[in-house]
């Protein structure tokens, strides 16, 4: 497993959580919106290590 596909695994793990907190009925409002921030950093750092990824496979590839 390369180090990317790693870093995707926690991260999923950590945007189930944040997910799961955002959802929860009696949360204070402010760890939603702090749960909801985090899902959406996942997004942009899963992007980014799709970027990484690809860029990398594409020069080892040369």
């Amino acid at each position: 497993m390369k180090v990317y596909e790693k870093c995707f695994v926690g991260l999923s793990y950590i945007l189930k959580e944040a997910w799961t907190i955002s959802q929860i009925n009696d949360s204070v409002r402010s760890d939603k919106l702090k749960a909801l921030a985090l899902a959406k950093e996942y997004f942009a750092v899963k992007l980014g290590l799709l970027t990484i990824a690809s860029i990398v496979d594409d020069a080892i590839r040369l």
